[in-house]
């Protein structure tokens, strides 16, 4: 699916370009052209080549899905791989979306597979008020853009910290087996996001830098701040992991109390029943043993036993071990 905006810098009015009409779009001067591609067929892909000319190298990182963020310049345009956050399903928890983009004078190109709310969100923001986004530059709507894909992973850092949170407490009061596999999901949760927050987080920095011709220095103190809040999500993910951590360390903390606690009791009735066996062994071998024989030393034999087993228990608890 191909949705495409044209702001008339001289007019004051947006225009919605159709595909019949894309190829004279990219023509067209004094105004804003964005241009994105949702989920593509190979027809309209083919488009970002035979309309707008860019670099084979590049189109092929966007229809090849790319893990690291990247920010390359080439001659005439600028191409930058980020990645939203996707919402949690059943089978994949934290997952998240390639945003790929075109960057050159005039004109912003968007590619992505799946469907993103940071785009959907500014979609519906310049048909509301077209002229205080693309009014103000194409490198201000990719501002925007970005700006609403890096907001988007604040709930879902709150999420997993709430989640990890809950793991902790369960993890000291009620252990279960599968909870140790549990901590291992959020884990990989976390290093994920880490290794795609850290180079995104880069990408950036090198955009505030003015270190590109494409953005202008006006809106460079507007990528700063994106700059600056991905610097609070990775501050944010390095607590998450050690909380994860901890939360590991707690519930193999508490499985090992239990079994120290169960090894103790197992111990201590092994202990007691020690001196039981040894008496009953004696008194019941075949071969004549004084006290034999008649009720009353099977009854002398019992105090014994009973006598034998109360001191024990009495020294254990008088130990502290008990």
């Amino acid at each position: 699916m191909i949705s495409a905006y044209f702001w008339n810098s001289e007019t004051q009015e947006l225009r919605e370009v159709t595909g019949a009409d894309l190829r004279q779009a990219v023509t067209w001067t004094g105004g804003e052209l964005w241009v994105d591609f949702e989920a593509p067929n190979e027809e309209e892909f083919g488009l970002l080549s035979s309309v707008f000319n860019f670099h084979p190298l590049a189109l092929e990182d966007c229809q090849a899905e790319t893990p690291i963020p990247k920010v390359e310049a080439y001659d005439d345009f600028l191409f930058i791989i980020m990645h939203g956050a996707a919402l949690p399903t059943d089978s994949e928890p934290y997952l998240t979306k390639e945003l790929d983009v075109f960057l050159r004078p005039g004109v912003l190109v968007t590619h992505h597979v799946k469907h993103l709310r940071s785009v959907a969100a500014v979609r519906e923001a310049v048909g509301r008020s077209p002229a205080t986004i693309m009014g103000k530059g194409s490198d201000y709507l990719l501002y925007m853009i970005l700006d609403g894909l890096v907001s988007h992973y604040f709930p879902i850092l709150d999420d997993l910290e709430e989640a990890t949170g809950e793991l902790e407490e369960h993890a000291v009061a009620q252990p279960e087996s599968g909870m140790l596999e549990a901590l291992q999901d959020r884990r990989r949760d976390v290093l994920h996001l880490k290794r795609i927050l850290g180079p995104q987080r880069e990408v950036i920095t090198r955009l505030s830098r003015g270190e590109f011709k494409y953005i202008r220095p006006e809106n460079l103190f507007s990528f700063r701040d994106i700059a600056d809040e991905l610097t609070r999500i990775n501050e944010q993910l390095d607590l998450l992991r050690e909380l994860v951590a901890g939360a590991r360390d707690s519930y193999l903390g508490t499985l090992s109390q239990r079994t120290n606690d169960i090894m103790k009791v197992l111990t201590i009735i092994a202990t007691v029943t020690l001196p039981l066996a040894l008496l009953s062994g004696i008194w019941g071998m075949n071969t004549w043993v004084p006290g034999q024989g008649g009720p009353t030393a099977f009854w002398i034999v019992i105090l014994v036993m009973v006598v034998g087993a109360g001191g024990m228990l009495w020294w254990l608890i008088r130990k502290g071990w008990w």
